[in-house]
């Protein structure tokens, strides 16, 4: 089955929506698993950062499924 050229490009796009996702999330676990980070920053700081790690988890979740859909 051939994937016409907007599939193609819509997959694209959403591999690369998912690529920055990954490494967006990887850095902010890197600041999360810093003791030091944790120990002195304030806690409403602690808790952004705690939400942006379970939306770009949620977020990757629904792009992959997104990559299904056209795989």
């Amino acid at each position: 089955l051939k994937k016409s050229l907007d599939s193609i490009s819509e997959i694209k796009k959403i591999e690369d929506e998912l690529s920055y996702a990954n490494g967006f999330l990887k850095s902010v676990q890197k600041k999360l698993s810093n003791s030091k980070f944790v120990k002195n920053v304030p806690k409403n700081i602690l808790d952004i950062e705690k939400k942006k790690a379970l939306d770009t988890k949620e977020k990757i979740k629904i792009l992959r499924k997104s990559l299904i859909k056209f795989n």
